[in-house]
């Protein structure tokens, strides 16, 4: 820490002075283990490190999750992505500043914290320790507390507390027939994947005033949990609530979200109450069902249709088109085909090799497209697109989901210098390494926009030359004895023999 003179307290001194690095990693597991503070370690550009056990606790994350998500896009809502890279940038070695903000769990709820972010030192890369506390219960009047407890953060909506609440007055025979209307939005873990959780908050948001403005002053909305809200309707026909549906999911249709490509889609459910001896529990159950149904379909149209806008943004805007894929489907086929790989295998990696980059469609167009030299930053904005592309393709659908480990580990290397993992040798997934080859192939041979074509000759002396280092080299080799078989048909060269 550095005090307002300037001077290093003791307790820094001493940190300086244990110079045992295996030490050094026991104390912080340790740490992190033990600590009932929600404690995050993150690079400048908020990629986790260490989370604690507390937080990955308190944010409903299992930790192995919880560490390939952004700390300042996926675990803050306050302050701002921006903000929070601002302030990091503005920290001397051994600083630290206090700031309130607000942590986001993994349902979409809030919790409202007191951020004090520490900068220890240098070191290969820049690190920030935030730890994160709960503000000390006060005793405020009761109908103050019950009024902020009672309403979400992101909406301003009520909460499923609320409405508990407000079910005891409603669940008696004056209120008959009580309907109950319960929603979930389609395709909301592909949208935080893809555009992040600015997107779906804002996303939440437009949820929320669609459904306030079809519902009536007597109603009870409420943000459910995570992307769910329930609506409930005294005196309320069951043929009246289902006119209330439709007209909730015409709305939404005409809704539009300046970062989604797609207009936002909500599975609605309805059930409802006519006689005082029903329990409502089962009317909740019956609503949830009828929407869950709807929802089989519904949530995988829309993520079909985010699919396919993510493809066609990246065939028009980027280097990624469709013959590029075409051309990696061809190769990959070939070494299925020596590599005598099992049917489901060959169906996995022919899937992985057409969704590969698709995490490159969260990625600004400026940037794939640039042919200036890019800067340490917009490398590892680049850099993400594996794990992002993962994201996608374990939320888009439960076909893509099985591609996503392949996709997240198409940029590793065979020497561990790779990403996002840094994993090595055949602890990377082989339809990974095979994805590598034909992606490095085609990109020599087609070219770019900030790097001429070169001759197939020349694109397998270069796989020759990083064999062993960024590619298998018994994958090469067998590339390398097989070369003719990868040249396209229209193509009048050929490649030399394997040379001994």
């Amino acid at each position: 820490m550095t005090t307002a003179s300037g001077s290093r307290s003791p307790r820094r001194r001493h940190f300086n002075g244990i110079a045992n690095v295996k030490l050094l990693r026991e104390i912080t597991r340790h740490l992190f283990a033990e600590t009932t503070d929600l404690l995050f370690l993150f690079t400048l550009e908020g990629k986790l490190r260490e989370i604690s056990r507390s937080a990955s606790d308190e944010l409903g994350y299992p930790e192995e999750d919880a560490l390939s998500l952004n700390f300042f896009a996926d675990l803050l809502a306050v302050p701002s992505p921006v903000k929070m890279e601002q302030l990091c940038k503005s920290l001397l070695d051994g600083q630290d500043v206090t700031l309130a903000g607000t942590v986001r769990r993994r349902d979409g709820s809030g919790c409202a914290v007191q951020l004090t972010v520490f900068r220890p030192g240098e070191g290969r890369e820049a690190l920030f320790l935030c730890s994160a506390k709960k503000p000390e219960e006060e005793k405020p009047p009761r109908d103050t507390g019950q009024k902020v407890a009672l309403r979400d953060p992101v909406t301003g909506l009520s909460t499923r507390a609320f409405f508990f609440e407000e079910l005891q007055q409603m669940d008696s025979e004056r209120y008959l027939p009580l309907s109950v209307i319960r929603g979930d939005l389609n395709g909301m873990k592909l949208i935080n994947s893809v555009f992040g959780h600015i997107a779906g908050d804002k996303l939440l948001k437009a949820a929320a005033r669609v459904l306030r403005k079809h519902s009536r002053n007597s109603d009870i909305l409420v943000r459910w949990e995570g992307d769910e809200f329930l609506l409930l309707l005294p005196r309320t026909k069951e043929d009246d609530a289902a006119t209330i549906v439709e007209r909730i999911e015409d709305a939404f249709k005409k809704t539009k979200i300046r970062e989604i490509p797609v207009p936002p889609s909500i599975s609605m459910g309805y059930s409802a109450k006519v006689h005082r001896w029903q329990d409502f529990g089962n009317v909740l159950k019956d609503a949830e069902e009828d929407m869950r149904e709807k929802q089989l379909s519904e949530s995988r149209k829309i993520r079909t249709k985010l699919l396919s806008s993510l493809q066609k943004s990246l065939d028009e805007h980027t280097p990624e088109t469709e013959e590029h894929i075409s051309s990696m489907r061809r190769i990959t086929r070939i070494m299925s085909d020596l590599l005598q790989l099992p049917p489901e295998e060959r169906e996995l990696l022919d899937l992985a090799v057409r969704f590969h980059d698709i995490g490159k469609a969260s990625i600004p167009v400026y940037l794939l497209n640039k042919i200036a030299p890019i800067t340490d930053e917009d490398r590892e904005t680049l850099r993400r697109h594996a794990e992002i592309g993962g994201k996608i393709a374990e939320a888009a659908t439960s076909e893509t989901a099985k591609s996503a480990p392949v996709i997240r580990a198409h940029h590793e290397r065979w020497d561990g210098t790779g990403y996002p993992s840094g994993i090595a040798g055949e602890d990377i997934p082989l339809l990974s390494r095979i994805i590598s080859i034909a992606d490095a192939f085609d990109v020599m041979t087609r070219g770019t926009a900030y790097k001429d074509a070169v001759s197939p000759e020349e694109a397998l002396e270069e796989l020759e030359r990083l064999a062993g280092l960024q590619f298998d080299p018994r994958l090469v080799d067998l590339f390398a004895e097989h070369a003719e078989k990868f040249l396209t048909d229209e193509s009048p060269e050929t490649l030399p023999e394997r040379r001994k």
